[in-house]
């Protein structure tokens, strides 16, 4: 029998090796019945080859049959064997192995590449590492088959298997991990982290990162009766098929409680995030970011089990060839309760959940910013029972119907917020299929054809619908209601759904759903409001929210902040706080008056602010690209940014002869069809139009398909109309007299060409601020010059327009054959594309009154500090001395960034008169002027750029004031500061576990056993050739570039291009004259791709294929 002894070595693993080189078997061996007392501790086993019998070998650095020792701080490495367990192999026994190293073991020819376990009642692992282990079928870390397997505190990084289980296969048993890591492993099959395929399964406090699945489930895949997952995070997973995240298929029961799924991919299938399939499933306060599939890009449930969802979060997922952009749901029932949506996108229908199945209950959720192509921006509710009650659903769109929620007859919407969702192309039909007449009760609701018991059409009356970014649906934005909520005890208690997913944990599954969406009490009354009149029984609030009488009573006066409570009572109730005083006595609270705070800003679909960078063109993930000779020029004083006092420009866009901004627009966001919008900008023109020649008109906007004529032109803008007006089919507003100097605004109807035309004309170049706004519902259009207004109707009746698919162009014209013309000569700057007409005073021609800056960061408005002494403003420009010093530089006369000889000459050229060079402001170039050059001599100092601002506390609001280049810092009435925001214990070491107190804010930074830093960490491999496939080489930190199968970079007119007439995944094509013609055109066809855009371009410029 085996003697239970202690074998450990003096000096510890690193210097201790046994090498089984020469040996032909198992490093170590344990098969005469050792047990727990059978103790092997301190050695380097490596260069094993396995206990063999007539056929296989096993086990390459540990053999173990049917016995049960102690394996303690060794470093088990370098084996190999051709069967199982490359670097141990246990049977019917129960080994503990702890604080050891399992790396570059390989089972050639089966399973196991570090360790292979079968039929054992438990084995227990602690405290371990297993990295870059190779298992050729299965298991390239660990492969368990019909045993009990316990992994604690251990890490799986970079193992690889071309079977199932990337770090860990379990078949046939049970396991429990505790607070573990899977980073970067590799399988051929499902699994790329962990597959489980046993009866249950117990994880808690995991990461699953980087791994790689060739089959289902990226991070892992579950396949057992009843499965726990609780506190883990799933980041950058991928699998080729279902389940980026999580891939879970058949059982009892799936729980996955207080989780994070961030980033992950299903390349050509289902669940980005999560993949569940016939097994009931639970998923409680998790969250769902940037993942992605072909359908349900955050979670796909299907196959008809019961489905879950309570106070989760599902944020920017995508589906990008289907529905459920958020979510998709084939089940029965559904539950999901207390759960947010907010800028899911997907291709079809349901941007933020599609469900399907029957029984189907959506209770105090938030829907907001989310994108569907077809249907149901935020909800698509298709053929089955359902219950839609207490939402809030804002700020949705959806590019054909349904831009808010699209749900059938068989089911019922109560007592819920539905207000300014969007539907492009049938903006009528804002909130369902323009086919289905469902049942909506006790709502406030904007848009919404029949009868609807109870309706409220008024203001949402939450916290703040936009947030600090003045954007809605980015998940910056406070839902909880306020007293100015339109539906205080307006609502049908009686509809409110029973708690059959047990939102208070206290097992009554019949009592109403008793919280809302933040766990507060939901039914809580006012007094002083009275209930609904008509209602026939209690009364709740409508909204995800419930007003909880808590704050300043709600009065109808101008609320600047959005915050619910009127501004007169927002500085009456002041406790002190720097944000809601009135410094300035306007009647404002001095948060409006701020950077950060300002107000109002309509949020746009597009705002190109053109900065001398020349990256700032746009919001919501829209990029727009300079074509041609477009170039950013500086120091043009135009610009009108919301809240900022005094600003001068940063930049503006150089048009040129050639010059035009493509922004790219797959999924139709610019879309308008017969929809209300707005669109202003700030021109310079060099030249004024005129009639006869078309080529005096000059566009501002264009948006239809490239190679189209009028007929097919969602909407053009044209700031010089020049002789448009006479050659459509309809026209409105000015009949006669035309000088070719007006602003028209240009549609089609799919057959026919109409506009409207402007009386107002652009008599003189130079800047002017434009804008146009059409009001579809009053058949209407404004159009405004520099301050000036005018309103022109139009037939309604008489015109139709046409919402196409295409890309959008500023500054420039495309014709039928695709060619660029008409362009504006001049500038542009500051172009705004906004959904709605807006108010005159909205616009950005003018500074909105009362607004200032705050470079000192104090909370309150300069001009109230410079008022009281706080700060010295000596040239009485309204900005603070100091603030202009700390980032200006008045003496680099010629804006190059340094006062040089330049700069000097300018002065000497300027001396004795009035001129740029008086710096000092005397009215003369003289000596002081002199003077302050030389002290300023050398480089200027930078501004502060947004991102620098960042002082990693939530309860503050970061600017850059962008004339002076201070940060400014504004903190959050009544917000407590997590001493734990932004990872302050973070020491940037790979190999330390840090943990923050979430009550002192104390850190602790714990090793990691046996972890060595990443070699890539920080390695950038990019050797500028697109033909390349480019990585860092993770075991030796080497860049690594290996050619693209098929690829070819070649010159225009070289064989080895691609044909012009077919998109290429390189630049430029094989015909010369073809390829010159189109990059005349749009130069990223040489640069960077040849893509269906330059395809087109092709088929109109060149000859055919």
């Amino acid at each position: 029998a085996g003697k239970a002894i202690t074998v450990r070595s003096t000096d510890g693993p690193e210097k201790t090796t046994l090498d089984a080189a020469n040996y032909d078997n198992s490093v170590v061996v344990f098969a005469n019945g050792e047990g727990r007392a059978s103790v092997l501790e301190g050695f380097e086993l490596r260069n094993g080859t396995g206990n063999c019998d007539l056929f296989f070998c096993y086990g390459g650095g540990v053999f173990c049959n049917e016995t049960s020792p102690t394996i303690r701080n060794c470093i088990i490495r370098d084996n190999e064997t051709a069967f199982d367990g490359g670097g141990l192999y246990a049977r019917r026994g129960s080994p503990l192995i702890e604080d050891c190293v399992f790396e570059g073991n390989v089972a050639s020819w089966y399973r196991g590449g570090a360790m292979y376990v079968i039929d054992s009642p438990a084995i227990v692992i602690r405290r371990t590492e297993f990295r870059d282990n190779y298992g050729d079928d299965g298991g390239g870390g660990i492969l368990a088959k019909e045993t009990d397997l316990v992994l604690e505190d251990c890490s799986f990084i970079g193992n690889v298997t071309t079977g199932p289980g990337g770090g860990v296969s379990v078949e046939s048993g049970t396991a429990i991990i505790r607070r573990c890591v899977f980073d970067s492993n590799v399988c051929g099959g499902r699994g790329g982290g962990f597959a489980f395929s046993g009866t249950t399964l117990e994880l808690d406090t995991a990461e699953f990162a980087f791994n790689d699945a060739g089959g289902d489930g990226g991070g892992l895949d579950i396949r057992c009766t009843a499965a726990s997952v609780e506190f883990a995070d799933f980041i950058d997973n991928r699998a080729y098929g279902k389940g980026g995240g999580i891939h879970a298929d058949q059982g009892d029961s799936l729980r996955i409680v207080g989780c994070r799924f961030e980033r992950n991919t299903a390349d050509v299938s289902d669940g980005g995030g999560l993949r569940t399939g016939g097994i009931p499933t639970e998923i409680r306060h998790c969250i769902f970011t940037d993942n992605a599939a072909e359908v349900g890009g955050g979670v796909y449930a299907d196959q008809g089990t019961a489905l879950v969802i309570v106070g989760s979060r599902f944020t920017r997922n995508i589906a990008r060839n289907g529905v459920g952009g958020g979510l998709e749901a084939d089940r029965l029932p559904v539950d999901i309760v207390n759960t947010g949506f907010f800028q899911n996108r997907c291709t079809d229908a349901g941007g933020g959940a599609r469900i399907r199945g029957g029984d189907v209950v959506v209770a105090n959720c938030v829907f907001a910013g989310n994108f569907a192509y077809w249907r149901g921006g935020a909800l698509d509710v298709h053929e089955v029972d359902h219950r839609v009650v207490n939402c809030t659903i804002v700020d949705n769109e959806s590019y054909e119907t349904a831009g808010g929620i699209c749900v059938n007859p068989a089911g019922l919407v109560a007592n819920s917020i539905v207000r300014g969702n969007h539907a492009a192309r049938w903006p009528d039909i804002a909130n369902r299929n323009e086919t289905w007449i469902s049942d909506l009760r006790w709502a406030n609701v904007s848009v919404w054809e029949g009868e609807v018991p109870g309706r409220f059409d008024g203001p949402a009356g939450i916290v703040d619908r936009r947030g600090p970014d003045r954007v809605g649906g980015t998940g910056d934005e406070d839902y909880r209601a306020t007293g100015c909520l339109l539906g205080i005890d307006a609502g049908d208690a009686t509809l409110v759904p029973a708690d059959r997913a047990d939102v208070d944990l206290d097992g009554d599954l019949t009592e109403a759903i008793p919280l809302d969406y933040f766990g507060l009490p939901r039914f809580v009354d006012d007094p002083s409001v009275p209930d609904g009149p008509e209602l026939p029984g209690g009364a709740v609030d409508l909204g995800a929210s419930e007003w909880n009488l808590r704050g300043v009573t709600c009065a109808q006066d101008l609320d600047c902040d959005g915050n619910g409570v009127a501004d007169a009572l927002d500085i009456a109730a002041c406790d002190g706080d720097p944000g809601c005083l009135d410094c300035n006595g306007n009647g404002r609270p001095d948060r409006c008056d701020l950077i950060d705070r300002s107000g109002p800003f309509f949020p746009a679909v597009g705002y190109w602010r053109f900065e001398e960078d020349g990256t700032n063109l746009g919001f919501s993930d829209l990029q727009g690209d300079l074509q041609g000779d477009s170039g950013v020029v500086v120091d043009v004083g135009v610009d009108a940014v919301p809240g900022i006092l005094g600003a001068v420009n940063r930049g503006s866009l150089e048009i040129g002869d050639t010059g035009f901004v493509r922004v790219r627009d797959p999924d139709q966001r610019f879309a308008m069809g017969r929809g209300s919008f707005t669109i202003e900008a700030w021109v310079r023109l060099d030249e004024l139009g005129a009639m006869g020649d078309p080529g005096r008109r000059q566009y501002l906007v264009q948006r239809k398909p490239g190679d189209s004529g009028g007929s097919r032109m969602d909407y053009a803008f044209l700031v010089q109309g020049g002789n448009l007006p006479t050659g459509v089919d309809r026209r409105y507003g000015k009949p006669s007299g035309l000088s070719g100097r007006e602003m028209v605004l240009q549609f089609g109807d799919g057959a026919d060409t109409w506009c409207v035309t402007s009386y107002l004309e652009i008599e003189a170049t130079g800047w002017h601020h434009v804008s146009a706004a059409i009001d579809a519902r009053s058949a209407t259009v404004r159009f405004g010059i520099d301050g000036r207004f005018e309103t022109i109707e139009y037939e309604g009746s008489d015109v139709d327009r046409y919402a196409s698919q295409g890309n959008l162009i500023l500054g420039a014209h495309t014709n039928s054959s695709g060619q660029f013309n008409q362009r504006l000569r001049g500038a542009i700057d500051e172009v705004r594309i906004i959904r709605g007409v807006i108010p005159v005073d909205a616009l950005l021609d003018v500074w909105p009154v009362g607004s200032s800056a705050d470079c000192n960061g104090n909370g309150l408005p300069d001009d109230c500090d410079i008022r009281d002494g706080l700060l010295i403003d000596a040239d009485g420009d309204g900005i603070p001395d100091d603030c202009v010093v700390a980032a200006s530089c008045p003496a680099d006369l010629d804006g190059d960034g340094v006062v040089g000889g330049g700069d000097l000459g300018q002065l000497f050229l300027d001396w004795g008169v009035d001129g740029p060079a008086d710096l000092d402001g005397d009215g003369v170039v003289g000596g002081g002027d002199l003077g302050l050059l030389f002290l300023g001599w050398g480089d200027c100092p930078p501004g502060c750029d947004s991102d620098d601002c960042d002082d990693d506390d939530e309860c503050t609001l970061e600017g850059c004031h962008p004339v002076t280049g201070a940060c400014t810092h504004f903190r959050l009435p009544g917000c407590i500061t997590d001493p734990c925001f932004g990872d302050p214990c973070d020491d940037g070491d790979d190999c330390t576990v840090d943990e923050c107190d979430p009550i002192t804010g104390g850190c602790t930074n714990l090793p990691i056993p046996g972890c060595s830093p990443d070699p890539c960490e920080g390695v950038r491999c990019d050797d500028g050739n697109p033909c390349t496939d480019d990585f860092c080489d993770p075991v030796t930190g080497d860049c690594r570039f290996e050619l693209i199968e098929g690829c070819e970079n070649a010159p225009c007119g070289d064989p080895a291009a691609g044909d012009c007439f077919e998109p290429s995944p390189v630049p430029s094509c094989d015909d010369l004259d073809c390829c010159d013609a189109v990059c005349d055109v749009d130069q990223f066809c040489c640069d960077v791709v040849w893509d269906l855009d330059c395809v087109e371009l092709a088929e109109n410029l060149c000859s055919g294929p």
